[in-house]
């Protein structure tokens, strides 16, 4: 939501000018600016180097006397082959003593799998400088299609070393630190919205005041999915700034605006949207969250048609808020409800950038079985005042107790443990996932198949963040005496998504790492599910937002 409020509050913290600002000596302000600029105009090469197939410039930031006497082979090896999806990783173990010629093979060989690429992308992911050289961690992110017409994604990092050669900065060493390829001979997934009827497009509210540090920037809404009508076909739910839809899944595949027929054609946006049986009925009522509005909730009538329900209900707080989450928390057999708000940003500013505890409290919503909701927020310990995005409940000590987690912007995640008495404990950091990631999305799910719920949230990730890590970064005069807490914290706020395995004991540990699992990009709301149908549950996140070809693009 706040992306660009968030960019501003990182540069308001530290200096301005990214890459030069503070370095101790103009010579030396202008060495490390220079070097910076030459290795991005080097990743610019080799994304226009893959994406066009051109070996010329794939090979020129290479020096005339490139050698590595433990070079990589270049050879893929078969790691899975199932239902059509074939996973490789390249053979880093073989090592080969690499001179420029047989680099130039190697580029060579690579490229010619490909009888076409969409996307060629290198990106500077970390950069260290000696005396003698520097060292340049890159990103390496393909998609491509092969010469039997089969889709190619291959993600991998090249550890670059670079030394000063004539005036300017040459490659004389370079390594895989690993490389993925997945080839599928067949899609899963096509794009349908056109076919479907489904491609609308979102309405920004012309009611929501606008930010005075993000003019002009509004975020999206949310979608839901549910069989409204009990057909057994999944109907979609578009929350929109300006007038929400409900759209019918019809039995052709296709979809059907229902809205003004469903009666929620109203000239009332929304942000975040669930379904969810309140009143136990058997039919899916819909609560649709305002962001700076009222909330909703849509009674399911069951012919087809909804009532609003809001004001009988008593959940029509007027806040900022962004999503909800249901729940039985005290297991008499309805949904509860919790609302996660956000702040004013039209007033007010995030304290810090990894600990902002100055937004609207988010709400906890206890159904009374009656078709009304109580507030129970002081109660159960669960206002938390956080910049929070998301939220998401799952019983993850399996005590037959529905426990919640909140994603906040800007702060610290949380872990409210139920104790089952209508009151919740926070265990953030006893549970160990105190997280200080800008969180955007949350997600539960078993993805080891132990019988144990683990904990995905989706972040922001900066391709800039090796800027931390340098000595010579100089911070305001009052952040000078708490260097390596500030850098510390915020190479922690970048550093992109975590899943946090559940370990069956009350807590976590962040296997993101190891699995792979944290390169999301910037990344928005995220979901588990056994796409392929395999028995394990896969991770969907989201993800983008602005981004530029200068090396300080956050």
């Amino acid at each position: 939501m706040q992306r660009i409020a968030k960019v501003l509050l990182v540069l308001l913290l530290l200096p301005a000018v990214i890459v030069s600002s503070g370095i101790a000596g103009e010579e030396k302000a202008s060495e490390k600016k220079l070097l910076s600029e030459e290795i991005e105009a080097f990743t610019s090469l080799y994304s226009k180097g893959f994406g066009d197939r051109d070996l010329k410039l794939l090979i020129g930031p290479a020096s005339k006397d490139y050698m590595n006497a433990e070079g990589d082979s270049w050879e893929f090896k078969l790691v899975s082959e199932k239902d059509g999806v074939l996973t490789y990783g390249m053979d880093t173990g073989k090592k080969v003593k690499e001179d420029r010629e047989l680099l130039k093979k190697h580029f060579q060989d690579y490229i010619a799998d490909f009888a076409e690429v969409h996307k060629g992308k290198v990106r500077m992911k970390d950069l260290k400088i000696t005396k003698t050289n520097a060292e340049a961690r890159l990103k390496v992110y393909i998609i491509a299609v092969d010469h039997k017409g089969r889709r190619i994604e291959d993600h991998g990092e090249i550890d670059a070393v670079y030394e000063k050669r004539d005036g300017s900065w040459k490659l004389i060493k370079h390594k895989w630190a690993y490389m993925d390829r997945v080839i599928g001979t067949r899609y899963h997934f096509v794009e349908a919205e056109a076919m479907a009827k489904v491609d609308y497009k979102h309405n920004d509210s012309p009611n929501v005041n606008q930010s005075a540090l993000s003019p002009g920037i509004h975020s999206g809404s949310g979608v839901a999915v549910g069989d409204f009508n009990k057909d057994g076909i999944d109907d979609i739910f578009m929350a929109d700034g300006v007038s929400n839809l409900l759209l019918k899944g019809d039995s052709d595949g296709t979809f059907t605006n229902v809205s003004k027929e469903a009666g929620i054609d109203i000239s009332r946006g929304g942000k975040g949207v669930t379904f969810a049986d309140y009143d136990n009925d058997g039919y899916p009522d819909i609560f649709v969250v305002g962001f700076e509005m009222s909330n909703i909730l849509y009674r399911n009538n069951g012919n087809g048609t909804f009532t609003d329900a809001t004001d009988k209900a008593g959940i029509g707080h007027k806040g900022f808020g962004t999503s909800a989450c249901w729940a039985d928390i005290d297991k008499d057999g309805y949904l509860d409800l919790y609302v996660v708000n956000n702040g004013d940003i039209a007033k007010i500013f995030p304290t810090y950038p990894w600990k902002s505890k100055n937004a609207q409290a988010n709400i906890l919503f206890r159904n009374n079985g009656n078709g009304t909701f109580t507030d129970i927020t002081k109660k159960a310990d669960v206002g938390d005042k956080g910049w929070g995005l998301a939220c998401g409940f799952a019983d993850y000590n399996n005590d037959g107790l529905p426990d919640l987690t909140v994603a906040n912007d800007f702060g610290e995640k949380v872990l409210y443990k139920n104790n089952g008495n209508g009151i919740f404990t926070d265990v953030t950091k006893k549970a160990g996932i105190d997280d200080i990631g800008n969180g955007m999305g949350v997600g539960w799910g078993d993805y080891n198949n132990d019988g144990l719920p683990d904990l995905y949230f989706s972040n922001m990730y900066a391709n800039a963040r090796w800027l931390f890590d340098d000595p010579d970064y100089e911070l305001p005069f009052m952040g000078r005496f708490f260097r390596k807490s500030i850098m510390a914290r915020m190479k922690n706020i970048t550093r992109g998504n975590t899943l946090f395995l559940n370990n069956g004991d009350g807590t976590f540990k962040n296997v993101a790492y190891e699995t792979k699992a944290w390169d999301g990009e910037w990344s928005w709301g995220s979901i588990f599910v056994d796409y392929d149908a395999d028995g394990h549950q896969d991770i969907y996140a989201a993800n983008g937002f602005i981004s530029g070809k200068r090396k300080d693009d956050l």
